[in-house]
């Protein structure tokens, strides 16, 4: 059996949310998992990801 998955422990997230402010980096979402944290950058665009894959793909997409 293994062992409990914890997750990062809260001061340290807060930790690098204070710092990459500092840094005047703007913080969108956060991931906290077990093995480490991501910070990812707000959304710019006000679409949804399905919209935005399909712009990023339509060459690829099949015509209709």
């Amino acid at each position: 059996m293994s062992a409990k998955r914890r997750l990062v422990p809260l001061s340290e997230v807060e930790q690098h949310i204070e710092q990459l402010r500092r840094l005047g980096i703007q913080i969108g979402a956060v991931d906290i998992r077990s093995d480490g944290v991501t910070f990812f950058p707000p959304n710019q665009e006000p679409e949804n990801a399905l919209a935005q894959w399909k712009n990023k793909n339509r060459d690829r997409l099949a015509p209709r």
